[in-house]
């Protein structure tokens, strides 16, 4: 990856098959935010996300930060959408990071945000969580 840019710290909202593997591949060139809808779907994307980066060569899952607060997303430089292909669980992550970019002044709309949508699986999380991620920054 010599010359290559790359984000500092992406960030994926999600938790299921694509969002995993999105963070397998990211944790390739930096430190990653996965972020599940529920401490039941955290388990499981953080399993995953682990065993799909011991098959892509260079990824290191001690990158890969899996969390059920969108809160955690403030210090990432893009934010990649991989929830359920529904409208309403998309609007809701939209404005939940939108009102985490405002929170930490990052802007007053989402617009100057880097976005990437794609498919499936997983929607926001809701409340507090008793997950705690296995990877500590």
């Amino acid at each position: 990856m010599a010359g290559a840019q790359t984000y500092e710290q992406p960030a994926i909202a999600g938790s299921g098959t694509i969002a995993c593997g999105l963070a397998a591949c990211a944790s390739v060139a930096s430190r990653v935010v996965l972020l599940a809808r529920s401490d039941a779907s955290a388990w499981r994307a953080e399993e995953q996300a682990h065993a799909l980066s011991a098959k892509v060569d260079g990824a290191d899952a001690k990158r890969i930060k899996v969390t059920t607060q969108v809160a955690d997303l403030s210090s990432s430089d893009l934010v990649v959408e991989a929830v359920v292909e529904e409208l309403e669980p998309k609007l809701a992550l939209l404005r939940a990071v939108g009102d985490v970019a405002a929170e930490a002044d990052l802007a007053t709309t989402t617009s100057s945000l880097p976005w990437m949508i794609s498919p499936p699986p997983a929607v926001i999380p809701s409340g507090s969580s008793a997950y705690t991620p296995s990877t500590q920054w």
